[in-house]
């Protein structure tokens, strides 16, 4: 990915390793190549999070065209949550869930399979929506994809780590999530 602001990788005690780090200043994200998430009707992203700051709008993750055509991952609060939209925020499909301690690191998988949408959270299915009506590929090509960095202007900026992202051709199974 390119790295953008103050983004930078640093060493994180408790991975043990170096982590992409995001202070949540505006301009500070990482940008995966265009078109990474084109075509995609069957894959699934997994990566660690630690957020370091839970309030406000932004996206954690995100691909798509605009503020109108996109799929997100935010962590905040006491919440997970992951949408696909093609006729932006009041149209979104979305996968949530609540989480009691989100300011440590979770290990996160979403699927997309068609128009299914599955959001597990260290290794356990956390949310289901069977029906998203959106396939991936519904959202057109050249698609632009973010970690740290919203598709609407007026949005924040994500404060915290990413570790492990990885993205699969396929839909993973709940076995293979758990490992």
């Amino acid at each position: 990915p390119s790295l953008f602001g103050n983004a930078a990788l640093v060493y994180d005690e408790d991975k043990g390793s170096n982590v992409l780090s995001l202070d949540g200043t505006n301009g500070t994200y990482a940008e995966l190549p265009q078109g990474t998430f084109d075509n995609r009707n069957a894959m699934t992203i997994t990566f660690d999070v630690l957020p370091r700051n839970n309030g406000g709008n932004y996206f954690t993750f995100c691909f798509g065209q605009n503020n109108e055509v996109y799929s997100f991952f935010r962590i905040r609060d006491n919440e997970i949550r992951s949408v696909i939209t093609r006729w932006s925020w009041q149209n979104e499909h979305d996968v949530a869930t609540q989480v009691y301690n989100s300011n440590i690191w979770n290990n996160i998988a979403i699927v997309y399979d068609g128009t299914l949408m599955q959001l597990y959270v260290n290794g356990a299915l956390a949310a289901e929506n069977s029906d998203t009506t959106i396939n991936v590929s519904d959202m057109g090509t050249g698609m632009l994809s973010y970690l740290g960095k919203s598709l609407y202007d007026a949005d924040g900026y994500f404060n915290g780590s990413f570790d492990n992202f990885e993205l699969y051709d396929r839909a993973l199974g709940a076995d293979e999530i758990a490992e």
